[in-house]
C-alpha cells in the first residue's frame, strides 16, 4: 500500500499554529486520516542553509525546512508572491521577476528536491500543491524520482503566455503525472498555454497533454471541506466564546468577513459597497453589526502596508458616515469594527454560526473555503445568507448565494440589503440547496478523485517514462 507524501509551501505543525490558511487544514485532516510524509516549509527564516527538521506527532512524519533571508526575499516575496501570485489572480506585478527571483525560485525547489528525495520509500504517492511548487516534480525527476507524482494548483492558473518565464515553467510541469484544478476554467486556461508552447496537436480529447515525449494527465477537483466537522465545531462555540466579537447583542443582525490581507480579497471595495449599503439601502431589522476580521499577512511588503492603511481609512469613512449624526460614538455603536488579528479556526467557526450574512468577494479566487464553511456553519432552522463573489471558485458549486461582481459596489450594496432582509423560508431553502452542493465534493471526495486519478493514470501508463531515458 502506498505511503502519502504531501509537499506544500506551508505546514500546520503541531501543537498547531494559531491560525492556518485553508489548505494546512484541508491537508491536515486528510494526513490524520491516511497518515504519510508532510514536507515543506518551517514559516521559519534563519541564517546560513538550514537542513531538515524531522518529527512524528501521531501517524503524520514532518519534514520542514527553513528559508535563509535571501531566499525567503528572492523565493519567497520576489517570485512566488510577487511575480507569480499577482499572475496568477489577475494583478499587475508588484516587481519585475528579474534573473536573480527567478534563479532563487529554481534554486529552493531544488533544494527542496535534494532533501525529499533521500526520505522517499519505493511506493510512495507524491501530492505537490501550490504556485510556489510548480517545478519541483521536474527536479525531483532531475535527482531520479521515478514515483507517481501529482500536482494540485489551489489558485488560478495564470497566463504564462505573458511571463518571460512562462515556457521553462511549463515544460516543468511535464514532470507530474496529473496536474489538478479547481474549475474548468482553470483547466482551460492551461490547455490555452499548452497549446501556445507546444500547439493544438498537444491537447488530446480527453484532455491529457502530450509534449516532448511525454503524456500528462488532466482533472478538475473541486477542493471541498468536511461538512459535518465545520458544523460541529461552531456548535461547539459557547455563546460566551464568540459574544465579545458582537458588542451589539443579538437585537441586530450580523456581517461578518474574514480574509488574509491581500489585494485580490477586494477589501477597500467591500468596504466601500457597505458604506454605500448604509447611504441607500434600506433594511428592516435596522443597523448591522458588521465585524471584518483581517489576518495579518507578509507583513514586510510595502503593497501590504499600504493596503492596510487603505482598509484602516475606509474604516474610518464609514464609521464617520453613521456617526455624523450621532453623539455616541461608541465601539457598541458602531457600523464597522476591522479588526486586523488572526482568528484560531474553531473559534472563527463559532463567529461564521453567529453570522447573519457572509460577505465573501475576491477579486479572483482559486476556490475560498472560507464561502464553504459559512455555509456549513450556519444553523439550520435560522440559516444565514452568503454574498460571494461571482469571480471565486467556489461559485461555481454554490449557485444558490447571492453572487455579484465584487467590482460593481452599487451590486454589492444591494446584494446585502436582499440578504438583510431576505425570508426566513427563502433562507432555509437556499441552505439546502448549498449544503447539497457542499456534500458533492466534500474534502474526502476530492482526495479520491485526485488520488485514484494519479494511481490509474501510472497504471494505464498515460503519464509515465522509463527509467531508463533519463530526466524529464
Amino acid at each position: 500500500m502506498s505511503r502519502l507524501v504531501v509537499v506544500s509551501n506551508r505546514l500546520d505543525l503541531p501543537p498547531g499554529n494559531h491560525a492556518p490558511g485553508g489548505l494546512a487544514v484541508s491537508l491536515a485532516a486528510i494526513l490524520r486520516a491516511t497518515g504519510g510524509l508532510w514536507f515543506g516549509w518551517s514559516g521559519d527564516v534563519v541564517a546560513g542553509a538550514q537542513g531538515l527538521q524531522r518529527r512524528t506527532v501521531g501517524n503524520i512524519d514532518y519534514a520542514t525546512v527553513d528559508l535563509t533571508p535571501a531566499e525567503y526575499r528572492d523565493y519567497y516575496h520576489g517570485f512566488s508572491n510577487s511575480v507569480l501570485w499577482p499572475l496568477c489572480h489577475g494583478l499587475p506585478s508588484a516587481t519585475a521577476s528579474g534573473a536573480a527571483h527567478y534563479l532563487a525560485y529554481q534554486k529552493m525547489n531544488e533544494r527542496y528536491a535534494g532533501l525529499l528525495f533521500p526520505l522517499l520509500e519505493r511506493s510512495d504517492l507524491l501530492w505537490v500543491h501550490d504556485f510556489h511548487l510548480l517545478p519541483l516534480g521536474n527536479h525531483l525527476r532531475a535527482a531520479g524520482c521515478r514515483h507517481r507524482i501529482g500536482f494540485f494548483l489551489h489558485v488560478p492558473f495564470p497566463p504564462l503566455q505573458q511571463q518571460v518565464e512562462g515556457k521553462a515553467l511549463l515544460r516543468a510541469l511535464l514532470a507530474y503525472d496529473l496536474i489538478g484544478f479547481q474549475t474548468a476554467e482553470d483547466l482551460l486556461a492551461f490547455q490555452a498555454a499548452a497549446r501556445w508552447q507546444w500547439g493544438a496537436s498537444a491537447i488530446a480529447d480527453d484532455g491529457s497533454l502530450h509534449a516532448e515525449g511525454r503524456s500528462v494527465a488532466t482533472g478538475v477537483f473541486p477542493v471541498g471541506i468536511d461538512v459535518d466537522a465545520v458544523s460541529a465545531a461552531a456548535l461547539r462555540m459557547a455563546p460566551a466564546e464568540v459574544a465579545p466579537w458582537w458588542p451589539r447583542g443579538r437585537d441586530v443582525p450580523r456581517l461578518i468577513g474574514a480574509d488574509r490581507l491581500d489585494a485580490t480579497k477586494g477589501l477597500p471595495l467591500r468596504l466601500e459597497a457597505y458604506k454605500y449599503f448604509l447611504a441607500t439601502q434600506p433594511c428592516n431589522a435596522g443597523l448591522p453589526d458588521y465585524l471584518q476580521l483581517v489576518t495579518p499577512s507578509r507583513n514586510d511588503l510595502p503593497a501590504h502596508q499600504s493596503l492596510r492603511e487603505s482598509i484602516q481609512v475606509a474604516t474610518i469613512a464609514v464609521n464617520r458616515l453613521h456617526t455624523a449624526t450621532n453623539a455616541n460614538e461608541g465601539a457598541e455603536n458602531l457600523a464597522l469594527r476591522c479588526a486586523f488579528t488572526a482568528v484560531e479556526h474553531t473559534t472563527l467557526m463559532g463567529l461564521l454560526a453567529t453570522a447573519d450574512v457572509g460577505l465573501i468577494t475576491p477579486l479572483k479566487d482559486g476556490m475560498n473555503l472560507l464561502a464553504k464553511e459559512f455555509v456549513a456553519a450556519q444553523p439550520a432552522a435560522n440559516p444565514g445568507v452568503l454574498v460571494l463573489s461571482a469571480y471565486a471558485g467556489a461559485a461555481r458549486e454554490l449557485e444558490a448565494a447571492l453572487l455579484v461582481d465584487p467590482r460593481d459596489v452599487h451590486e454589492v450594496a444591494r446584494a446585502i440589503a436582499t440578504a438583510l432582509n431576505m425570508p426566513l423560508s427563502e433562507r432555509q431553502q437556499r441552505q439546502l440547496t448549498l449544503l447539497a452542493a457542499l456534500k458533492r465534493n466534500e474534502r474526502s471526495a476530492w482526495q479520491e478523485r485526485f488520488l485514484e486519478r494519479l494511481l490509474d493514470c501510472r497504471a494505464y501508463g498515460e503519464a509515465r517514462k522509463r527509467a531508463t531515458e533519463g530526466p524529464y
